[in-house]
């Protein structure tokens, strides 16, 4: 989207959006049973091996609660039993033009391939949930992410630039003193959405308590 947005107007992509259901239920529909299909022809090994012991096949896609889940421990065993990139991922290293990773909070961090079109989807929900978030043009949001190859940031930034809005990260608080330089940024640039987690802003309480603001 390209146009200049109402700020008022409720939603990023209405047309997407409102979608009545039954229209929204026939794209969903035909979107899983592309993705059906290419787990069987492309193939993606570990999910059509998982579905051909499950007694499905290729030729009709079942109603989505008789396809076997998946949990993120079987991904990560995949990846250790046929490394580095397991037979889950739909693309290749060489096909992908985005890489990101998980926090690893429970674990080692999952690595995710994306290419252009990936991208280009996952650009839509982040700036879908800005927008309801109150996130306009001329916003200010700062985050106290990681950063690096952290899968969530690049996007973010990106979609903030789409609306437009100002992106400032700053990094985790490391440290009290680190939290107090993030503070001063913030009072000088002022910016009208915040993004952290709970044990930071515990960091962020004691830096301000101790700057006096």
């Amino acid at each position: 989207m390209t146009e200049k947005l109402d700020p008022n107007r409720e939603l990023w992509n209405p047309a997407a959006q409102s979608m009545d259901p039954e229209t929204l239920a026939r794209h969903q529909r035909a979107g899983l049973e592309r993705e059906w299909k290419r787990i069987w022809e492309q193939p993606i090994p570990f999910y059509r091996n998982k579905f051909e012991a499950a007694g499905l096949n290729a030729r009709e896609m079942p109603p989505l609660d008789e396809i076997p889940r998946t949990i993120k421990d079987e991904l990560r065993a995949d990846d250790a039993a046929n490394p580095p990139w397991g037979t889950w991922r739909a693309m290749s290293v060489e096909e992908a033009t985005c890489i990101g990773a998980s926090t690893g909070t429970t674990g080692k961090p999952m690595m995710y391939l994306r290419n252009e079109a990936d991208y280009a989807l996952y650009l839509e929900a982040a700036c879908r949930n800005l927008w309801r978030e109150g996130m306009r043009a001329g916003s200010r949001q700062t985050n106290s992410w990681p950063g690096y190859i952290y899968a969530a940031m690049g996007g973010t930034n990106a979609a903030l630039r789409k609306l437009p809005a100002m992106d400032i990260p700053v990094g985790p608080p490391m440290n009290v003193d680190m939290a107090k330089d993030h503070i001063n940024t913030w009072l000088m640039l002022k910016p009208t959405n915040f993004m952290m987690s709970g044990s930071q802003l515990q960091i962020y309480a004691q830096a301000a308590e101790e700057l006096g603001v």
